[in-house]
């Protein structure tokens, strides 16, 4: 992880079962997300684009498909996690194991 520039690990997986059991600790976004087909150094990767811009004197989410059309909100993307209360529950959930 450190070779990546990271000073954490990250569980995909044990993401995923959290977010099923307490999605109260995780802040989400509903947007359109899409598996890149074409380029040849991110294929077969999920793509979405968070932009923001000012709208109505408000500040408001904007989102769009990388070629920059229409499209329908398909996806709940997890955006930040309550890491105390994570680490808390996989704890918890481990000690049960005994």
């Amino acid at each position: 992880s450190k070779a990546i520039g990271r000073e954490h690990y990250v569980i995909c997986d044990t993401h995923a079962i959290a977010y099923i059991i307490h999605p109260e600790i995780f802040k989400t976004v509903h947007t359109y997300v899409e598996v890149e087909l074409a380029s040849e150094h991110s294929r077969g990767r999920t793509v979405c684009e968070l932009r923001k811009r000012a709208n109505a004197g408000t500040l408001e989410v904007y989102y769009e498909t990388v070629r920059h059309v229409p499209f329908v909100k398909n996806c709940y993307v997890v955006t930040d996690v309550d890491s105390d209360a994570f680490v808390n529950l996989i704890t918890e959930s481990l000690k049960k194991l005994k």
